[in-house]
């Protein structure tokens, strides 16, 4: 738990503790206290409100200042991918599950690339609408079912292992293929 903590931490951006920390510092200084358990002094509540300000400023200025993944435009196709390599890092882009639990090379090779990331999150987005319109339990298990078939599928006709010890870089040249899989399933599950 101690180190899901620290890992969540460590990829959280500069500007978003410092904000956090100007915030904390801001209730010490209006409240005096948190939660009986830290308690600031009269003369010190106005010390806390200048650090917090001070790191409210500061961490409002860097969320601002710093340039952000322009997540709306759609990443590059396979054709367009430079250098044939995978790699963009992953930035704003989600996949349809938590990179925390990947456990499969598939999943973390999804996880380490910005366009697989992304194209496997609107995979994910389209699956779960169709997923939503199902009337009966029945269809929900049956779409369940198309979908396991298909990631094998995917995973079969891309060469991608099932388990092992695959970092992302070994996988690399597999992401074509993959992106291919995963634009045409969208196709298959977007309502026609």
């Amino acid at each position: 738990m101690v180190a899901t903590a620290l890992d969540a931490i460590s990829k959280t951006p500069l500007a978003n503790i410092l904000v956090l920390a100007g915030l904390f510092f801001w209730l010490l200084a209006v409240a005096g206290s948190v939660a009986g358990k830290i308690t600031v002094k009269p003369q010190q509540q106005k010390t806390a409100a200048i650090v917090g300000t001070a790191l409210l400023v500061i961490g409002l200025a860097l969320n601002f200042l710093t340039p952000t993944p322009n997540v709306t435009a759609q990443p590059a196709t396979p054709n367009e991918n430079v250098n044939g390599a995978c790699g963009r890092p992953r930035g704003r882009e989600r996949p349809s599950f938590n990179c925390a639990n990947a456990q499969e090379p598939i999943e973390h090779l999804i996880c380490a690339d910005a366009d697989l990331a992304y194209w496997d999150g609107e995979m994910g987005r389209v699956y779960h609408g169709q997923l939503d319109q199902q009337k009966t339990s029945e269809a929900k298990r049956d779409l369940n079912k198309q979908q396991n078939e298909w990631q094998r599928r995917r995973d079969n006709q891309c060469d991608i292992p099932d388990a092992g010890d695959f970092p992302p870089a070994k996988l690399c040249g597999k992401k074509d293929c993959i992106l291919g899989q995963i634009k045409v399933r969208i196709g298959e599950l977007e309502p026609h």
